[in-house]
């Protein structure tokens, strides 16, 4: 998927030297008063307290002002405010929110922590306090960490055990946490020893709190702690990503979902936090399915629409994801519609009229199917990079208008020649464009797949492997069809417990030796793994426990006149991986 770059608030050349200059400042009072570990806590105290339903909160200064200093989780953040004041009064330009984040990431880059990227031009320092407890309590369980980190700012279960590792500098204090120690024997240093000592246990001279233990016992957390703790470099990007999001909190992210809720969330029938999932200022629509009739039910055609809206900063981004696995059925066939949590809307429960879709809700009559010339699409991803021009412009237009002329290019695949799907949805972006006065930046890249079948003569082997997990129990899968699509003979294995790689060498060589058997004189093999092609092409194949089935893979290939390994992409390849997810999964298809 296409990263989009985020956009951040245009600030003048003299507020970005300002910056620079106190970045400077603070790097040697920090490293003089061997302060980084309260420079931290401050940054993080700041931003820690956005509550992104009420849009409320987060790293806007407030912590300066006596009311949230007063606050028992904030006891001590005077000794950091007074610290930094004599810099501040010698760069007025620079707002308190802003230099209270620069704060907490000089701190993790002077104490050898990774460096952090820092955008200026935070909102004006705004003078409503949040209320108190918004931040995590030391002395509660996981349920009370995910309460606060992931519904109320926005963060993942990853991203809490990446934000507990800043743990590694510092020590707690009786008179403001009630704790006493250190986390770490060298709390000055940023690392992963934080992550190390979690997993040796408590020494003599090492704390504890809680909420650090419960990242071990917790079966979802352990897994992050046992990779921070082997991967130092794997700790610090995660970290840097996640500190970067904390310093970066609120904007109009609450907005758009009050949006949501209002407008879109009634018709889906769902309720606002069940289409939060978890990523930082990301939120999710349900998927939305438009599925077939009942009594076309055995055709297997299941097209999955997913839109993904992720709102940052001032940037909208959408991902419309289009999969259909199977032919487009007959124009004019019937369709169900319905969302993954609400209402199913089926047509032919409804009074047979002119206009079926009358009765349905607004936003569902714009979901009408796409026939898209034959081709079997996988995974289509479309980006629409924009920016608001107008603030009260709602972002869900955007998503109507891409539906709407989507469900507009079904006239022509029914009264005459079908759209090119290109060009629809360019025409779509382009008309939600000039109907919203939203600037678009970019028009979407997308791919369309199907199988090919083979020049006339030509018998065509399609290869693939399943595993749960890997290594896991796996199966393997292998089909020959015609130069007219039809099959001519195929076979799945079970494989106990084994990996990818040693499946799809099974694959292949059970295709081979079935062709032979079949006396194909010529053969186009294709597969939808790079390494695999690359493991077959090599003349000589490093892995031992692999060498035998290459070695026989390339003795059965070397008897026909003709044979060529050629690479696919997987969504052509799903007959093959069908019959291996059979062989790994009995109780498939």
């Amino acid at each position: 998927m296409e990263v989009m770059p985020k956009s951040y608030p245009v600030v003048s050349e003299d507020y970005k030297k300002a910056i620079e200059k106190a970045r400077r400042k603070l790097r040697g009072l920090i490293a003089e008063k061997n302060c980084a570990p309260i420079m931290l806590r401050l940054a993080w105290h700041s931003a820690g307290t956005f509550d992104w339903k009420t849009n409320t909160g987060g790293p806007f200064g407030t912590v300066k002002h006596p009311a949230e200093l007063a606050h028992k989780a904030n006891t001590g953040l005077d000794i950091a405010i007074n610290l930094l004041e004599p810099i501040k009064e010698q760069l007025p330009i620079i707002s308190y929110a802003d230099f209270y984040q620069l704060a907490g990431v000089v701190a993790v880059e002077v104490t050898g922590g990774p460096e952090i990227p820092f955008h200026p031009g935070r909102p004006v320092d705004k003078e409503e306090v949040p209320p108190e407890g918004r931040l995590p309590s030391t002395d509660k369980g996981a349920d009370h960490l995910r309460e606060v980190f992931i519904n109320q700012m926005g963060f993942t279960d990853k991203d809490i055990v990446a934000l507990s590792g800043a743990h590694t500098l510092g020590r707690c204090h009786k008179d403001r946490s009630g704790f006493e120690g250190a986390w770490t024997t060298n709390p000055l240093i940023f690392d992963n020893s934080y992550f190390k000592e979690l997993l040796s246990g408590t020494g003599a001279d090492i704390m504890q709190l809680p909420s650090d233990k419960v990242l071990v016992s917790d079966p979802v957390f352990r897994p992050f702690v046992e990779k921070y703790a082997a991967d130092e470099d794997e700790f610090f990007a995660d970290y840097a990503n996640a500190h970067l999001r904390l310093s970066e909190l609120g904007g109009g992210l609450a907005k758009l979902l009050r949006q949501i809720s209002r407008s879109i969330c009634p018709l889906l029938r769902i309720r606002l936090s069940q289409i939060w999932r978890s990523h930082c200022q990301s939120p999710l629509l349900s998927t939305v399915f438009i599925s077939p009739f009942a009594t076309r039910a055995s055709a297997n055609f299941v097209p999955i629409v997913g839109v993904l809206i992720i709102h940052v900063g001032h940037v909208l981004q959408i991902l419309l994801k289009i999969s259909i696995d199977q032919p487009a059925p007959s124009p004019g066939s019937g369709y169900s519609i319905g969302f993954s949590r609400g209402v199913w809307f089926n047509e032919r429960s409804r009074p047979k009229s002119k206009h079926p879709h009358q009765r349905l809700p607004p936003l569902l009559k714009l979901l009408l199917p796409l026939k898209v010339s034959g081709y079997h699409i996988g995974k289509i991803h479309l980006v629409a990079k924009c920016f608001y021009s107008r603030p009260k412009i709602p972002w869900y237009l955007l998503f109507i208008y891409l539906l709407r002329n989507i469900g507009l290019a079904r006239n022509p695949v029914v009264f005459g020649k079908p759209s090119i799907l290109h060009s629809v949805l360019n025409r779509s972006f382009v008309s939600a464009a000039t109907s919203t006065n939203i600037r678009i930046h970019s028009l979407p890249n997308f791919t369309a797949v199907r199988w090919q079948p083979s020049d006339r003569g030509l018998i065509k082997l399609n290869c693939d492997s399943s595993s749960i997990g890997n290594p896991g129990f796996a199966g393997a899968g292998t089909l020959l069809r015609d130069h007219d699509g039809l099959w001519v003979a195929g076979c799945y294995r079970f494989l106990d417990f084994t990996s990818n790689m040693t499946a799809e060498l099974w694959a292949l060589r059970d295709g081979l030796s079935l062709a032979s058997s079949l006396n194909v004189d010529s053969l186009i093999v294709e597969v939808d793994a790079t390494a695999f092609i690359s493991l077959i092409s090599v003349d000589e194949c490093t892995k031992l426990s692999l060498r035998s089935l290459v070695v026989d893979c390339r003795t059965i290939s070397a008897t026909f006149r003709r044979s060529r390994l050629v690479h696919v992409f997987r969504e052509s390849n799903r007959c093959a991986d069908a019959l291996a997810r059979k062989g790994s999964n009995p109780t498939f298809l």
